[in-house]
């Protein structure tokens, strides 16, 4: 976890030594919460101040194994504390990473302690504010903050983060932002840990085409996908050349899209699935009915953007 240095004259003033009396019991509660196995604890508004706790090194090993790292990753940890999950994603798959964090202490301890792991070379560690976070590049981010910092940060991270890229939170989650995986270590106490995937934007009006004259299995030609997207859930309308229309849900994961009809477009109860991948303004992939019916390549052009709820 993150944790914010102040530096006092001598004298102290005594809003000063308040702080540090808030700080120091905000730090004692949530060490006793996780210590007691709590999966969720209950924090006062924050104030800027995230105390350090450190993450067990199986937790660690974990979070990079549901992040599904490798050595083409490029890892960064936001409150990154003295360094560890960064250090430990270079030594065990040669992954690049960069740690942010406030307390120039522990910036110049995670420094000593790449040097000493010998992946000084693959690893950086800066001093900085989380909202002010350089995320470009990053394919893998990782997080054990707590829910308010998580919930300030969201935003951000799917803003700024590029479609398919994975972020992994330890004990706390992104309130109605679903995680796409959710998984609990085996520790004393157990921890849990939560994974998402950015999703691209998808929502929006899609003209839809198929590249067999007869369009999509007899529907009589060109249809169009109507698409509203809360994070990586979507729900809509598929919209028939005579103006019916069919229920629709999905995911997006990455910049892959998922679409399922409601009920049969053709009445019989059978329903269509749509297989894509996003790139730009098209969709193109495969859809395929329920009953087994020879996939159908198809392609979809964004007419109109909209509806993309964070």
């Amino acid at each position: 976890m993150q944790a914010r240095s102040h530096k006092f004259s001598d004298g102290r003033p005594a809003a000063a030594k308040d702080r540090w009396l808030v700080r120091g019991l905000v730090a004692a509660a949530l060490l006793l919460a996780l210590a007691l196995g709590w999966e969720r604890v209950r924090q006062p508004p924050w104030t800027g101040d995230v105390p350090f706790v450190p993450t067990r090194p199986l937790v660690v090993d974990a979070m990079l194994d549901l992040a599904g790292a490798g050595p083409g990753d490029r890892v960064l940890d936001l409150g990154s504390g003295d360094g560890r999950i960064v250090i430990r994603a270079a030594e065990r798959f040669g992954a690049r990473g960069r740690g942010l964090e406030i307390d120039p202490r522990l910036v110049s301890e995670s420094r000593r302690r790449a040097a000493a792991a010998g992946v000084g070379h693959l690893v950086e560690f800066v001093e900085g504010d989380l909202f002010e976070a350089d995320l470009d590049g990053a394919s893998i981010v990782t997080l054990y903050l707590l829910p308010t910092v998580n919930l300030a940060l969201r935003p951000k991270l799917l803003a700024e983060l590029e479609p398919g890229t994975r972020v992994v939170s330890q004990t706390f989650d992104m309130a109605e932002w679903q995680p796409d995986e959710r998984r609990r270590v085996a520790v004393d106490p157990p921890a849990d840990l939560y994974l998402w995937i950015i999703p691209a934007a998808a929502g929006g009006l899609w003209r839809l085409e198929s590249e067999e004259p007869d369009g999509l299995t007899g529907m009589g030609g060109a249809v169009s996908l109507r698409l509203e997207q809360s994070f990586q859930r979507l729900d809509g309308e598929l919209v028939l050349a005579s103006g019916a229309w069919v229920p629709v849900t999905g995911t997006v994961t990455g910049r892959d899209v998922l679409i399922e009809t409601a009920r049969g477009p053709r009445g019989d109860g059978v329903n269509l699935r749509f297989e894509a991948h996003l790139a730009g303004e098209r969709l193109q992939g495969r859809a395929a009915w329920q009953d087994g019916s020879r996939p159908l390549p198809w392609t979809a052009r964004r007419v109109e953007a909209c509806c993309w709820s964070r």
